[in-house]
């Protein structure tokens, strides 16, 4: 953990620049708009703005994984999509709570 490096240290280092190289950058960047929105909900104008931002990117994503077939990465955008309107609702859920 602290100190050397060790050769397991560097080949999982290695794994993980493998793993995130094969997948779409939009399947990632709108599974953590998703996330985000969802745990913003309560500030309502947060999770409303990432959430929106989370299904345009899934979109986006699953565009650009259509016209590049050696791109990984289909759960990402759908779970960002699902997770970004997620978010868009229950902020709108205690923003009608609240008023």
């Amino acid at each position: 953990m602290f100190g050397r490096e060790r050769e397991s240290d560097a080949r999982r280092a290695e794994q993980y620049r493998d793993w995130i190289a094969l997948r779409s950058p939009y399947g990632l960047l709108s599974l953590m708009f998703g996330i985000i929105a969802v745990v913003d909900c309560i500030t309502i104008v947060l999770g409303i703005g990432f959430g929106a931002a989370a299904v345009v990117t899934g979109i986006i994503g699953r565009r650009q994984l259509a016209r590049r077939p050696g791109l990984r990465g289909h759960r990402l955008c759908t779970a960002g999509i699902a997770l970004g309107i997620s978010g868009v609702a229950l902020s709108l859920a205690v923003w009608h709570w609240l008023a």
